[in-house]
């Protein structure tokens, strides 16, 4: 591609689109730690609901037995129960509309880190083409590509149908997927047409997932870092909480900005959601604390039970001599009878806070962080990239690979580009979206020399290979 600095910003999205006369429709998504507020549906997702008479309630939308008590981890042992369905998906929409003979949606779900899950169902809501044959049509469930199970098409004019499938809890793993799969046909001599338009099925945005799990203990270590006060496979909004000092000083301000900024670059895509508290008693359960500052501008810190304790409004060394002000301290701790995690970044003056919160921001100085105390007494500086060196846009260079491009996975990390396999009929977009640097402008003369290869039963008179840019055939 030729292009040259400029004032222009474009983010370019190249679909190619395939049409190939065998099987399958792919859909992919990921329902993640991305709770919003606005639905694509009508449809409401319900609260998580428990199978007993007596339960309590909290704001992250799971109910949790009554009767078991909190033990002593930073997270109660209670059986719950969480309901994620499938209309939390942006793709799903109005349904998961499955058409031609042979097609497939892909949904994809984490789970999260605290879970001991117990079991697991996926209720499948669904309607068809009145069409169908109903002795040679059905709707199939995989998870992790494992088949658990599937049912006939054979509901009468369009009827609302629901199945139940029970997932063995090993199939589970951080990151799932699940794939609907529609065998459907309505000729009896097998000669259906793949494009024909009463080929449908359509699966409800009120279908859903029920996972039966258990809490398990938070474990205070800063090598886990930053688990627990921001988890990557979270199904509901990453909830922190600051503590705000006495008085308010610049020293804060500036550290405590600059961890909330740390914390949205590892969030990306997920959701988050802060607030300022005046006193520990306001933070829920599931919620984490977080608090900044010497001891003289946190006073709360004399009443929590750390690994290191403050006397008077020092932090002491093991000779019991007052630690130095510009060596930072980071802890460890839980507070409250529901054991909410904290996090401390103090010191005893205002360098040693603003270390100790360079310390977690820096992704190479946290790597090395273990146990539930460090002190932070020397941080590396870190050098400043160049000016149009942008992770996740197109290379400086004007003639570059799809390879040269790193792409955000679910994990967290960049990764670049690599072969794509589509199958169908109706094969799915490969879409890559081209961000351009906000000075970039293409000029005329730009090309693109695509290298693909087709399985040997594909007949190249009726398949067909489409590019399109932004939507527009080129």
């Amino acid at each position: 591609m030729s292009r040259s600095p400029h004032k222009k910003n474009k983010n370019i999205r190249l679909t190619l689109s395939c049409f190939l006369f065998t099987c399958g429709l792919l859909t992919t998504t990921f329902a993640q730690a991305q709770d919003t507020q606005k639905q694509p549906t009508a449809t409401k997702p319900q609260a998580a609901t428990s199978k007993t008479n007596k339960v309590d309630e909290s704001p992250s939308g799971t109910k949790t037995l009554a009767s078991e008590k909190a033990g002593k981890d930073a997270t109660p042992k209670t059986k719950s129960q969480y309901i994620l369905e499938f209309n939390r998906s942006p793709i799903v929409g109005n349904s998961f509309h499955l058409q031609g003979g042979f097609a497939s949606a892909r949904l994809g779900f984490t789970r999260p880190r605290d879970w001991d899950l117990n079991a697991a169902k996926i209720v499948i809501r669904y309607q068809h083409s009145p069409a169908l044959l109903a002795n040679g049509s059905n709707l199939t469930v995989l998870l992790n590509g494992t088949s658990i199970g599937s049912v006939p098409l054979n509901r009468k004019d369009a009827e609302v149908g629901q199945a139940l499938f029970n997932v063995p809890p090993k199939l589970i793993g951080d990151y799932n997927e699940v794939t609907i799969v529609a065998r459907q046909l309505n000729s009896q001599n097998g000669c259906t047409a793949p494009n024909d338009p009463t080929l449908w099925t359509q699966v409800l945005p009120d279908s859903k997932i029920l996972f039966d799990f258990q809490p398990q203990s938070i474990p205070l270590n800063f090598s886990n870092y930053p688990y627990p006060f921001f988890d990557r496979l979270s199904l509901n909004p990453n909830q922190i909480n600051y503590l705000l000092p006495s008085e308010v000083s610049t020293t804060w301000l500036t550290a405590a900005s600059r961890y909330q900024s740390s914390i949205g670059r590892m969030a990306d895509f997920r959701s988050v959601e802060t607030k300022l508290v005046k006193s520990i008693t306001q933070v829920q359960p599931n919620q984490r604390l977080v608090i900044i500052g010497t001891p003289t501008e946190q006073p709360t810190l004399a009443t929590l039970k750390l690994p290191m304790s403050a006397t008077g409004s020092k932090f002491l060394d093991g000779n019991q001599n007052p630690l130095p002000d510009n060596v930072g301290v980071l802890m460890l701790s839980t507070v409250g009878k529901d054991k909410v995690p904290v996090l401390v970044a103090s010191g005893n003056g205002p360098e040693g806070v603003k270390k100790a919160v360079q310390f977690l921001v820096q992704p190479d100085a946290r790597k090395i962080g273990t146990e539930q105390v460090i002190l932070v007494d020397k941080v590396s500086s870190v050098s400043t990239p160049e000016a149009r060196q942008w992770p996740r846009f197109l290379p400086e260079k004007n003639s570059f690979k799809l390879s040269d491009i790193k792409t955000l996975v679910l994990k967290g990390q960049l990764e670049s580009f690599e072969d794509v396999t589509v199958r169908g009929s109706s094969a799915p977009p490969v879409e890559i979206n081209f961000h351009a640097l906000p000075d970039d402008r293409f000029t005329r003369g730009s090309s693109m020399n695509l290298i693909y290869s087709y399985g040997p039963q594909i007949n190249p008179r009726t398949s067909s290979v489409e590019v399109l840019l932004d939507k527009t055939f080129i």
